[in-house]
């Protein structure tokens, strides 16, 4: 983050040269990542900007959709080729932590927008037998 009226900017820069000047995208993002000729970009959206959501973006840093996010965003991943996209967020009421907030991470098709999966969905094995557990993050 450059410390000026382009913080929370996406910029890019050669990756041969990282620390020269940058090209400022006109993205505004909290976490963001890119792989695949997509992008997500974590930031603020919604009614009044007061809930978050996923910015998915091509080469041209173009806008294609947005996707709505429960919590505060913790981190954004996507696949090598572009076409899954995950995030994983911090959330709240979700009663097995201490401080009373989890995470949670859903991958999405970042072609439709629609949730592929959530983690906490996929069943987990244990010795080779299904495994459960309430605090079981």
């Amino acid at each position: 983050m450059i410390p000026d009226r382009t913080a929370g900017s996406l910029a890019v820069a050669p990756l041969s040269n990282p620390r020269s000047q940058r090209a400022i995208a006109g993205l505004r993002c909290e976490r963001a990542y890119y792989a695949g000729g997509h992008g997500l970009c974590l930031t603020r959206g919604g009614l009044l900007n007061t809930s978050y959501v996923a910015k998915v973006f091509d080469s041209s840093f173009h806008v294609e959709r947005q996707i709505s996010l429960p919590g505060i965003p913790s981190r954004a991943r996507v696949s090598p080729d572009g076409r899954y996209g995950a995030t994983t967020m911090f959330v709240k009421g979700d009663n097995y932590a201490a401080g009373n907030f989890s995470t949670r991470t859903s991958i999405f098709d970042l072609g439709t927008g629609k949730e592929v999966v959530n983690l906490e969905q996929l069943p987990v094995t244990r010795d080779g037998k299904p495994f459960t557990n309430r605090n079981f993050n």
